[in-house]
């Protein structure tokens, strides 16, 4: 008897003991998921502007800047730096100022050289020019016809003049106010009492004069030899659009789009078949031939730093190492442009840096124990091709997209300042506007003059 209780006990302890066995195996399991879990809250934690796409502004948590050790050095100028100094300009009034005296305190006398020119800059009163135009109008005494005078070749119907609209249109087109501010620049300094709805009128009709200017920019997009694009969001109401910029040398366009794909695109005209096309890695740019577009290294470069900052050891060893190879490839970069090394050493260093990116990246590809890193990986090493089509011709084709970002942040002020746009017309002022300051600046010319012999055309 005593045997076989025994032999139940055990029975049962085997059992409770084969449960607990699942039920830890089943916990471990748990945990493992919540540790993979928790390893990837981190990481997202850890994002910012130098490891993801987040702009500074949205960063969760802003790492301090580190202090400079002070170099010793005076604050200001250094010695043997070159002076600049201001272009005095043509006057439009001279005043001779002389001496209370010619004698000295001495009892010479002093003899007269050549000024000292003193220079005072100031605007005039500011007060507008109003015209009425008394059109003469009447009756047919026999047929009863009424009859009006027209208004003189080159007079708008509307109320406001070519001056004024050019001064509107650059105040919330150029420079990026917001209608509101805008209207109250030109109510309290021009002393012109407008609404907000003749404000916006004004902006259609310089758009629509302004067309003639966008299509000439279009066409000199369509025969750039090398071009940056890239995009970012806009918003139209409270429907999602994007921004597309399309820079050259010497243009730049920008277009409003409800759509981020490929057809924006295929809508669009470049330039020759062997045109240089620089961006990132959005799959949409697929569109262009692999064999003519460079990835930008900016954005390689902070893949490479997410990886670094990775929880997985294996992964943030690989990832310090790729984002080492980036850091170098900047600095030959560098070196390059100030002439400090040649163009053979620049190729010869940038290929063992090539070798170097495509081992480190194979052996990401295959870690299994992350999978999101190997995935990225994979992906990076379908554009292998592109990440270095600079080494066809180094001092034309640029490492980065920079430029493309530098262009676009003109419209990312303009953003953040007066928000988005209400309607369709708002969208063809602001891409019209933006794409006319953008390429004049460029061109060293000033864009306002040209806007406003634009509309008084």
């Amino acid at each position: 008897m005593l045997i076989e209780e025994l032999t139940q006990k055990i029975n049962l302890l085997e059992i409770k003991s084969l449960k607990l066995q699942q039920e830890n195996q089943d916990l471990r399991q748990v945990i493992i998921k919540l540790q993979e879990e928790n390893n990837k809250l981190k990481e997202r934690l850890g994002l910012n502007s130098k490891n993801s796409s987040i702009p500074s502004s949205k960063e969760l948590y802003k790492a301090k800047k580190e202090q400079k050790k002070p170099s010793g050095k005076r604050q200001g100028a250094q010695v043997g730096h070159k002076g600049h100094s201001r272009v005095k300009e043509n006057p439009t009034q001279i005043i001779e100022v002389s001496l209370e005296s010619m004698v000295c305190q001495c009892g010479g006398h002093i003899e007269l050289k050549q000024p000292r020119i003193h220079q005072k800059i100031d605007i005039p009163d500011i007060q507008p020019n109003i015209t009425n135009y008394h059109l003469a109008r009447g009756r047919c005494r026999v047929c009863k016809r009424r009859k009006s005078a027209s208004l003189p070749e080159g007079i708008s119907e509307d109320l406001l003049g070519p001056k004024i609209k050019s001064a509107i249109a650059g105040l919330t087109g150029f420079y990026g106010n917001s209608k509101r501010k805008s209207l109250a620049i030109i109510n309290n300094m021009f002393g012109i009492k407008i609404s907000l709805g003749t404000l916006s009128h004004s902006e259609r009709r310089v758009s629509e004069q302004c067309q003639i200017e966008y299509k000439k920019i279009e066409e000199q997009i369509s025969h750039a030899s090398l071009l940056n694009i890239d995009e970012t969001g806009h918003q139209n109401k409270d429907k999602r659009s994007w921004c597309w910029g399309f820079f050259s040398k010497d243009s730049s366009l920008i277009k409003l789009n409800e759509s981020r794909g490929k057809k924006v695109l295929e809508a669009s005209v470049f330039g020759p078949d062997d045109a240089i096309i620089v961006t990132d890695r959005y799959a949409a740019y697929n569109y262009f031939n692999e064999n003519n577009r460079q990835i930008c290294w900016a954005h390689l470069a902070r893949d490479f730093e997410r990886f670094a900052g990775s929880l997985n050891p294996e992964v943030k060893f690989i990832g310090e190492r790729l984002s080492d190879i980036a850091q170098r490839l900047f600095s030959l970069k560098k070196d390059l442009t100030d002439s400090k090394i040649t163009n053979w050493k620049f190729l010869k260093k940038s290929k063992k840096l090539r070798l170097r990116s495509w081992f480190y990246l194979q052996k990401m590809r295959y870690e299994t124990k992350s999978q999101h890193a190997a995935r990225i990986a994979k992906n990076i090493m379908k554009v292998e091709k592109m990440m270095w089509k600079f080494l066809e011709d180094p001092s034309n084709i640029p490492l980065t997209n920079n430029h493309a970002e530098q262009q676009l942040r003109q419209y990312v002020c303009h953003r953040k300042n007066s928000y988005f746009t209400q309607s369709e017309r708002g969208d063809r002022f602001l891409e019209r506007m933006i794409s006319i300051y953008l390429t004049l600046r460029k061109q060293s010319i000033n864009p306002f003059q040209v806007l406003l012999d634009t509309v008084k055309a």
